[in-house]
């Protein structure tokens, strides 16, 4: 009798367990009604944004690989951005060199030779498109407005833009995209 009440409850935990996943799955995953094949649908549209979001996180993992122990230049006037991306970088072992202005993080890329520049598109001492040209490195530039986007796209490939506020592995994944784009 005991073993059985000890089964029962067992079997009660995991379907509870399961109750509690198809709960999260449909919470994660909400259910569009487009398609009319019922939960079959449901379930192929959960299979592919799960495939989506492993080869989102295969890609990230890949860029961050690519700036393993490069050297990266952080052009930020705000302290506490710059940080936790700074601690972002050097939790992946880059050697980061920081600025708080444009022409102070020049004079820093001539002496570190940085393989990407992360830098705030918005800096007080100049443009981001003359940070651009006269930087001739990779450029990851946040905090950029909808109007600039377009306009400091346009300036070269080796660009990349994000607005703000950002994520700090989305930066770093960018930098690493524009790294492997030039090998």
């Amino acid at each position: 009798m005991a073993r059985l009440i000890l089964a029962s409850r067992w079997i009660a935990i995991f379907i509870l367990a399961v109750a509690i996943a198809l709960i999260v799955v449909r919470w994660r995953f909400p259910q569009q009604r487009e398609s009319g094949d019922g939960s079959v649908g449901f379930w192929r549209a959960v299979w592919q944004r799960l495939r989506q979001s492993r080869a989102r996180s295969r890609q990230r993992e890949l860029n961050a690989k690519a700036l393993r122990g490069k050297t990266v230049l952080v052009i930020d006037p705000d302290e506490r951005s710059s940080r936790v991306l700074v601690w972002r970088l050097e939790s992946l072992g880059c050697s980061v060199v920081r600025a708080r202005t444009g022409a102070r993080g020049l004079e820093l890329a001539k002496n570190a030779q940085p393989a990407v520049i992360i830098a705030d598109a918005l800096l007080p001492d100049m443009a981001a498109t003359d940070l651009y040209a006269a930087a001739e490195l990779p450029i990851v530039f946040v905090g950029t407005m909808k109007s600039q986007r377009r306009e400091i796209a346009a300036i070269g490939r080796d660009v990349v833009c994000l607005g703000k506020p950002f994520d700090p592995d989305e930066a770093v994944s960018a930098a690493g995209e524009l790294l492997r784009a030039q090998a």
